[in-house]
C-alpha cells in the first residue's frame, strides 16, 4: 500500500460536524461485523441529532474484477454483492440488502452473482465507480 498512488478523496460534510467514511467489501467478515455492531448506534445518533454525523460508504471489494487498487482476489463474490446493493439502493431497499448480505456471510457465490448480475449486467460495469459516494444518516 505504501506504493499505492494517492487520490484525493473529496466528500462534502453537508452541514454534518462529523464525517464518516468507511470503504466496505460486502463479503468481508470484519466490514460484516462494524456494520452489526454499529448500525443501531448511527439510527440512534440520527435519532437524537439529526444532520450531525454523515456516513459515507464507499465500495472498495476485495475482487481484481473490479477493483485495480488491490493485488489478489480475496473474495471472488465481493464484486457481484456491491452490485446487488446498487440495484437495492435503486429501489430504496439498499439498506435491507446490506444486512442480508452481512448476515448471510460466507454468502453462496451463486446467489450474491445471480443478484448482482439481474438487471446490471457484468460485473466489469462496476469498474471505475468503485469508490462512488453514497451517504447514510
Amino acid at each position: 500500500m505504501a506504493t499505492a498512488p494517492r487520490v484525493p478523496l473529496v466528500v462534502p460534510r453537508e452541514g454534518a460536524k462529523v464525517l464518516i467514511v468507511k470503504f466496505n467489501d460486502f463479503q468481508c467478515p470484519a466490514c460484516g461485523q462494524t456494520y452489526l455492531q454499529y448500525s443501531r448506534f448511527w439510527r440512534k445518533c440520527e435519532a437524537s441529532n439529526p444532520g450531525a454525523v454523515k456516513m459515507v460508504l464507499k465500495d472498495f471489494p476485495l475482487n481484481r474484477d473490479c477493483n485495480d487498487a488491490i493485488q489478489q482476489t480475496l473474495h471472488p463474490s465481493a464484486c457481484d454483492a456491491a452490485v446487488a446493493v446498487r440495484l437495492a439502493r435503486m429501489r430504496n431497499k439498499g439498506e435491507a440488502m446490506e444486512e442480508w448480505l452481512y448476515t448471510h456471510q460466507p454468502a453462496d457465490d451463486a446467489g450474491v452473482g445471480a443478484s448482482g448480475r439481474e438487471g446490471y449486467g457484468r460485473r466489469g460495469r462496476l469498474r471505475g465507480e468503485v469508490t462512488a459516494p453514497r451517504s447514510r444518516a
